[in-house]
């Protein structure tokens, strides 16, 4: 059975499908009891979702007041949580 670390290492070639097939399936097993990996391909998943789309709108200019209001809605919906910063539930 692969390690957290082995896991780890190999998030950017999982996101970007290119395990083996034996490979694919050590990782998905790891995956399947380990919530702490779980929950760090997740976090990876949706980093490399964010940049795609942040590349895809490299083109247009994002209004500094639009950031602020996003971050602002963010601070409000976490104060409002009973879920800590940086848990997710699991």
């Amino acid at each position: 059975m692969l390690t957290c670390q082995e896991v780890t290492a190999k998030a950017s070639l999982m996101v970007d499908g290119e395990l083996g097939f034996r490979e694919r399936i050590a990782v998905r097993i790891h995956l399947m009891m380990c919530v702490n990996c779980r929950r760090f391909a997740r976090q990876f998943q949706a980093l490399v979702s964010s940049m795609a789309s942040r590349n895809r709108l490299a083109a247009e200019t994002i209004v500094p007041e639009f950031v602020d209001g996003v971050m602002q809605s963010i601070y409000r919906a976490r104060e409002s949580s009973s879920i800590p910063p940086g848990r997710d539930g699991e």
